[in-house]
């Protein structure tokens, strides 16, 4: 079915979803769902046990959800969970290039709205999940005042749910490439000033950032200086920086020294260490901007080095990937995944 756009087709598509989530899972229903542990023993298997999830991607077709309620959130979390999922990162409400607001706001009251948090909150209770949210994302310079107050209003506004929410999320601009980008140090201070005005709303509310480089091993020095400087006097929480594999930015061969620099830093920043592993590759040519399902024998190279880096492994849009909204790559890597996690990568 192709991406539904109209209210009226989102409205059927909904429904046709729903009939066949409910259809598929009518058994994992009736099942005691057993707590999954978010910590990596010695020589078990790497698990992924967080999931960024999406109201509406930006730039890629993803699962729609904008007229989700509670129980075709619980299904898609359910699904998370089977998978050995326990965290969610939401990682937008709202886009400005899209003009598209995912709760109901007074200062976005311009952007078309959907009330697609609350019903997410109120699964994410019911399912016994923890969920980070994000707040305004977009592609612009983000280095004007008037940038970081909309950023600012945002989060103040998503503080009205935080009985329910766990953690906030800040979603870094596109042009930060990390070394030798001369964006940095403007970016240092405006990181500084958004977390920062941040921990004044609520000091209590961690803060997680997904930051991405584009790295080599040459370049490792210059990496670890440059990011320091980035990372700065900024109160970040958690770090949860992509492996960049899937947007190549950075190979296999020049993983492991990469995830060593967030290592350091992370270190560094008194900061707790998560790595957001890519199970998608851009393909090249015309559609270069739709990423595609990768192969499992990659996603389990990227997991191993992530369960040996972070303290916990996040994936990228997970409900999507990892499902047949990808298509039947995205069923044969959700199958392969699970049953090489079952069978504890026995032939690791």
């Amino acid at each position: 079915m192709s991406e539904p756009r109209t209210e009226q087709e989102f409205k059927l598509f909904l429904k046709a979803e729903t009939t066949a989530n409910l259809a598929c899972q009518a058994g994992n229903l009736a099942k005691t769902r057993v707590v999954v542990s978010t910590s990596i023993a010695p020589g078990s298997p790497p698990r992924i046990s967080a999931s960024f999830i999406f109201a509406h991607p930006a730039d890629y077709p993803g699962r729609p959800t904008l007229h989700y309620q509670v129980q075709e959130w619980r299904l898609l979390l359910q699904e998370l969970k089977d998978l050995g999922v326990d965290t969610v990162i939401l990682e937008a409400a709202a886009w400005v290039e899209l003009e598209e607001c995912y709760y109901p706001s007074a200062y976005f009251k311009s952007f078309k709205q959907w009330d697609v948090l609350e019903p997410l909150l109120r699964a994410v209770t019911h399912e016994d999940l923890a969920v980070f949210v994000g707040g305004e994302a977009s592609r612009a310079d983000p280095f004007s005042p008037a940038s970081l107050e909309t950023r600012l209003a945002c989060f103040s506004e998503l503080l009205a749910y935080r009985s329910a929410v766990h953690g906030l999320y800040v979603q870094l601009p596109d042009n930060f490439m990390g070394n030798g980008s001369p964006q940095n140090t403007r970016l240092n201070g405006w990181l500084a000033g958004l977390c920062a005005g941040i921990k004044k709303l609520a000091p209590e509310m961690p803060i997680l950032m997904a930051p991405a480089i584009n790295f080599s091993t040459a370049e490792a020095d210059s990496a670890n200086d440059e990011l320091r400087a980035l990372f700065n006097n900024v109160p970040v929480d958690i770090l949860a920086p992509h492996d960049s594999i899937g947007t190549n930015l950075t190979s296999l061969p020049d993983l492991k020294p990469a995830l060593e620099v967030w290592q350091h830093l992370s270190r560094d920043l008194g900061a707790g260490l998560w790595v957001t592993v890519e199970p998608f590759e851009l393909p090249t040519g015309p559609d270069s901007a739709n990423p595609l399902t990768a192969g499992f024998n990659r996603l389990r190279f990227q997991l191993e080095h992530a369960g040996n880096a972070g303290e916990k492994t996040a994936g990228w849009d997970l409900p999507y990937f990892f499902s047949r909204f990808a298509g039947q790559a995205g069923l044969s890597l959700r199958k392969e995944y699970s049953e090489n996690i079952d069978l504890g990568f026995v032939d690791k």
